[in-house]
């Protein structure tokens, strides 16, 4: 589950954890108070479409790429995302902390592993790499008004990819989350936690997090928080449950 961060007391704001559970495609949600009125957020101005040969080679990218979590944790059976990226696993924290029982695969060739899971602000777990396409991360964040492609198992099903853009970048503390935040217009739902932020030339720029139905953006960690994250030495064990 997403936690809150800070003293947060202002005005009513749902944000939806993007892993499915076994009884909700729809994955948990979680209510944030702020303080005055519903959200002024500033829309970007739309970037340049995928064409048609972009998004094929995306689609066929995501669906090489993308794996499939399962974990039997303290929140019960979660379903969600990960990728793998300069040889290591990566998918969100709240989809694996605690598990007892935990599956990474994609929908052929099912590897049993563990996931290291990190302590950190940041809704992030790094384990050993499966069997799947190695991903780049971009070097920066994206841009305001970029084009990008968010990839993951919705419901636990087959890869999607939805396309969006980046709308700004955010404290994560006002969306009770650690660390900065990324916000991308775009829809995505239970089963993305974890997966791949793609820009037009298929390298790694965030991580996907939550999804705020109150303002329709989705929430994802910015790639330079993610590499510093995985280049620190904060590991820590996670108390099952």
């Amino acid at each position: 589950m997403l936690r809150m961060t800070g003293a947060i007391a202002f005005m009513w704001l749902v944000v939806g954890v993007l892993a499915a559970s076994g009884s909700n495609a729809m994955g948990p949600l979680v209510e944030f108070v702020f303080d005055d009125g519903q959200p002024s957020m500033p829309q970007a101005e739309f970037g340049e479409q995928l064409t048609d040969v972009e998004r094929s080679g995306l689609n066929d990218l995501a669906a090489a790429s993308t794996v499939r979590i399962s974990a039997r944790t303290c929140d019960g059976f979660q379903l969600g995302s990960g990728f793998v990226a300069d040889g290591s696993l990566f998918t969100n924290r709240h989809l694996v902390a605690g598990a007892t029982e935990l599956k990474v695969d994609q929908p052929i060739s099912p590897v049993l592993t563990l996931v290291d899971r990190r302590a950190s602000g940041l809704d992030l777990a790094i384990g050993d790499p499966v069997g799947s396409r190695s991903l780049e991360f971009a070097s920066m964040n994206p841009e305001v008004g970029s084009t990008v492609a968010m990839a993951g198992h919705a419901g636990g099903g087959r890869t999607l990819l939805v396309e969006g853009t980046v709308q700004l970048f955010d404290d994560g503390a006002a969306w009770g989350v650690g660390g900065p935040v990324m916000l991308i217009d775009g829809s995505t739902t239970g089963g993305f936690s974890g997966g791949p932020v793609f820009d037009r030339d298929g390298r790694v720029v965030g991580v996907l997090q939550g999804y705020s139905p109150t303002v329709d953006l989705t929430i994802a960690i910015p790639v330079e928080s993610v590499v510093d994250w995985a280049a620190s030495d904060d590991d820590a064990d996670v108390v099952e449950c």
